[in-house]
């Protein structure tokens, strides 16, 4: 698993988490004015991700499961994408708590398409 990091056309950066084989598991919320600024926005979701009130799990309006990260004042600052079971997102969760915090930054940043 691994952070990408995004350059916008407002050239503001964010940053995705994705499996190793390119999946995406979810999205930071916030834009960053700068690459530095992002990868310290990064550095807080791995020290963040290994406690339980970090994730809110969440449905849509059809039933499916989701997460979103939250910071100690319910601000949103990352949202998964879309489950087809509860499990499936609880073993995903469980895996980020236990790697996040070794993961790497995939340092060749790409432009949004």
């Amino acid at each position: 698993m691994y952070f990408k990091i995004y350059k916008q056309e407002d050239g503001f950066f964010r940053f995705e988490y994705k499996s190793d084989h390119g999946d995406f598991l979810f999205q930071g919320l916030g834009v960053f004015r700068s690459l530095d600024h992002c990868k310290k926005g990064i550095d807080y979701f791995k020290n963040e991700s290994m406690y339980e009130s970090f994730f809110s799990r969440e449905t849509d309006s059809e039933g499916n499961p989701f997460f979103l990260m939250l910071d100690q004042t319910a601000k949103k600052l990352g949202i998964s994408d879309i489950y087809s079971s509860f499990t499936l997102m609880e073993r995903d969760i469980d895996v980020l708590k236990a790697q996040i915090y070794a993961s790497p930054i995939d340092e060749e940043v790409a432009s949004e398409e």
